[in-house]
C-alpha cells in the first residue's frame, strides 16, 4: 500500500516542490537591491506579422497613464535621413567628448537593406544630448557585432570601441580620434556574451580573480 501511494504521488509531489522553488525564485529577483521594490522590468514581444511595432513606450503610456504623468511624448532620437531613414538602431551608448555628444549604435539591417555595414557598429554626434543627431558615419566594425564598449585608451592616446561579435566571442577596435579612422586588433576573448569593459585597479584585479578561481 505504501508503494502504491509513492508511485500514484510522487509526481505530484515532485511538481510541487518545483513549483515553489520557481515562484521563490520569481519573487526573490532584484531583492539584493535596497530599493528593489521599485525595480522593474519591460519587455518587448513582437513578430513580423500584421501587428509588428516598436512603439512600446506608447503603449505603455496608453496602459499606465498614471505612472507617466511627469513624462513627455516620446520621440524618435535617430531622426535621420536619405538613405538612413527609419534606419532600425539597437545598443546605443552616448558619451560627451569635447562638449558633442557621440553615441555608437548598432545598425539593426539586414544585408541588401544597406549599401554596406548591415548588424554592424555606426557612430553618430550632435550638440545636444537629446539630438538632432546627423546622419550615422559608415560601418566601423564588421558585420554581426554588437553590444559595444567605448574606453578611453589607458595610454591617453585615443579610444578603444570593444563589440561582441556575436555569438562567442569580442573584437577590439582602435582609432586616435573618436571619428576615427578605425582599426581592427586581434584579441583574445573568452566565450561571452553582452559585456561591458571597465578599469580596476590592481587589488580589485586580484580581488575577483581570488573570488571566482575555482569557476
Amino acid at each position: 500500500m505504501d508503494n502504491l501511494f509513492a508511485t500514484i504521488f510522487s509526481p505530484e509531489f515532485a511538481f510541487s516542490i518545483l513549483l515553489g522553488l520557481y515562484v521563490r525564485q520569481e519573487l526573490s529577483v532584484d531583492r539584493f537591491h535596497r530599493d528593489g521594490e521599485r525595480i522593474y522590468q519591460l519587455t518587448n514581444n513582437a513578430d513580423f506579422g500584421d501587428g509588428f511595432s516598436w512603439k512600446i513606450a506608447d503603449d505603455l503610456q496608453n496602459r499606465y497613464p498614471e505612472d507617466f504623468e511627469t513624462f513627455t511624448k516620446p520621440q524618435r532620437l535617430f531622426d535621420f535621413t536619405g538613405e538612413h531613414e527609419n534606419m532600425p538602431t539597437m545598443d546605443a551608448i552616448i558619451r560627451k567628448i569635447d562638449g558633442k555628444y557621440y553615441s555608437f549604435i548598432k545598425d539593426e539591417r539586414w544585408e541588401g537593406e544597406t549599401p554596406e555595414g548591415f548588424k554592424a557598429i555606426r557612430w553618430t554626434k550632435s550638440d545636444n544630448l537629446t539630438g538632432p543627431y546627423q546622419n550615422p558615419s559608415a560601418a566601423v566594425t564588421d558585420t554581426w557585432t554588437e553590444a559595444q564598449t567605448l574606453v578611453a585608451n589607458p595610454a591617453g592616446t585615443g579610444w578603444h570601441l570593444y563589440v561582441e561579435h556575436y555569438p562567442l566571442e569580442y573584437y577590439l577596435y582602435t582609432a586616435q580620434s573618436i571619428e576615427g579612422s578605425w582599426s581592427k586588433r586581434e584579441i583574445t576573448s573568452p566565450d561571452a556574451r553582452h559585456g561591458s569593459m571597465i578599469k580596476i585597479d590592481g587589488e580589485t584585479m586580484q580581488a575577483v580573480k581570488q573570488a571566482y578561481k575555482n569557476r
